[in-house]
């Protein structure tokens, strides 16, 4: 057992950050486990430049949290990696903020946008999603989506043309 392991003081809090990817053949690998007291742009750099000289050549696309300045990270070591921000994070930030009685209404309008099959139709029912009749609960949800949505870019135009 590792003496750095053993020798850390329980009673601190550590976190562990399971890395992976899917390859171009479509099957998982795992590229590593780190223990962390707290997550941050400057850990996920590390990581980072550790994978690039353990030999990963190359990040096809990136799906992020939204942590502030993990894309940076990621574009300083491999620029040519497409960050996409995870739908999952998104609607979880959105929804957080809705009450409990318009939870499944607004849940299930959401669907609707996040299952368009091109970024045309989510777009028109993220209009009808604006004008919907819990139009105060809405603005709620669909203010930090247009937010992410500008800074989107390509993004869109990728997770369109998913298979």
């Amino acid at each position: 057992m590792s003496t750095a392991f053993t020798s850390q003081n329980l009673n601190d809090t550590w976190h562990s950050f399971i890395q992976h990817s899917i390859n171009t053949e479509g099957r998982k690998e795992l590229l590593g486990m780190w223990l962390a007291e707290n997550e941050g742009a400057k850990f996920w750099l590390n990581v980072l430049t550790e994978l690039k000289n353990r030999g990963l050549q190359d990040i096809l696309i990136a799906c992020v949290d939204g942590l502030k300045g993990f894309p940076d990270a990621i574009n300083s070591v491999y620029p040519q990696t497409h960050i996409q921000l995870c739908i999952i994070h998104m609607v979880r930030n959105s929804l957080k903020y809705v009450s409990w009685k318009d939870y499944k209404d607004i849940t299930s309008g959401l669907k609707a946008v996040y299952r368009a099959p091109t970024e045309q139709a989510a777009l028109m029912a993220l209009e009808a999603f604006q004008n919907w009749r819990l139009a105060p609960s809405v603005r709620i949800v669909v203010t930090p989506i247009e937010n992410t949505n500008d800074k989107m870019g390509t993004e869109r135009e990728a997770y369109f043309t998913r298979t």
